[in-house]
């Protein structure tokens, strides 16, 4: 009966040896992956941050074939420019790029994308949303929301 038990016990201890070790592979690589991210920062001779205050934004109570507009402001948080690179409206019939920044922006600066929605059927709440990429090399695409409730002019808000 002692000998099953002991047994047992170097069963335990050999897994959870190869489960330290597992552990300690994983930490490793994480702490190798943040220091490649500093190191890139810090090689670069700076960064590039962009930073949107609010990136979504709720229009409420909409009527159909409403087609509101809002502005998105962003921040360079870096000291490097930011350039946008692209935007791409996830629905091309319901998100509409209006204009955006289009020269680098440096850093403590701020630009703005505005965006449209066309509301459209179908009624109801929706959600429509653009990515918009850029230079920044931690975060290269960041995602803008709009938001509404589409009504008929008949339906009481």
């Amino acid at each position: 009966m002692n000998e099953v038990m002991v047994e047992k016990s170097k069963d335990r201890a050999f897994y959870l040896q190869r489960f330290v070790f597992f552990l300690s592979l994983v930490f490793l690589g994480t702490a190798l992956a943040y220091a490649a991210v500093v190191w890139v920062c810090s090689y670069s001779g700076g960064s590039v941050s962009l930073f949107f205050e609010t990136p979504e934004h709720d229009f409420g109570e909409i009527s159909i074939g409403d087609s509101p507009e809002h502005q998105f402001v962003f921040e360079n948080r870096g000291s490097k420019p930011v350039t946008i690179q692209n935007i791409l409206p996830g629905c091309g019939s319901c998100v509409r790029v209006v204009d955006y920044t289009r020269s680098a922006v440096s850093g403590g600066d701020r630009g703005y994308v505005t965006l449209q929605l066309l509301a459209g059927l179908p009624f109801g709440k929706t959600s429509q949303s653009a990515i918009v990429t850029s230079n920044d090399p931690l975060a290269p695409a960041m995602l803008l929301i709009l938001n509404a409730r589409i009504t008929t002019s008949s339906d009481e808000m």
